[in-house]
């Protein structure tokens, strides 16, 4: 069985080739960084009965209209913006996924 984490990955890869679980030194842009952030169960009986699992992706593009972000929104059910800066003159977003396992 495949991991959620290479489904993922895969799914990242179809909107931007530069997709890093773990990031190398030297990244090229846009890229799409991701990682786990937590687990969200729904108990019912006693028992959970849906696992939640949420990623955090941070998403590093030079350009300042940010088609990536843009597309990742449009094209993903269930994400969202968490928060928004700027560092190195680079656009960061950092957006917020729920994935069902």
């Amino acid at each position: 069985m495949v991991s959620q984490r290479v489904l993922l990955q895969e799914r990242l890869e179809t909107f931007c080739t530069n997709v890093y679980f773990q990031p190398p030194s030297k990244l090229n842009y846009p890229c799409i960084l991701y990682s786990t952030d937590d687990v969200d169960a729904n108990y019912g009986n006693n028992k959970s009965y849906i696992l939640h699992q949420r990623w955090k992706l941070t998403v590093i593009e030079k350009n300042h209209e940010k088609p990536l972000v843009r597309k990742l929104i449009e094209s993903i059910e269930g994400i969202s913006i968490d928060r928004e800066y700027i560092a190195d003159n680079l656009y960061h977003t950092v957006l917020t996924m729920n994935t069902i396992y």
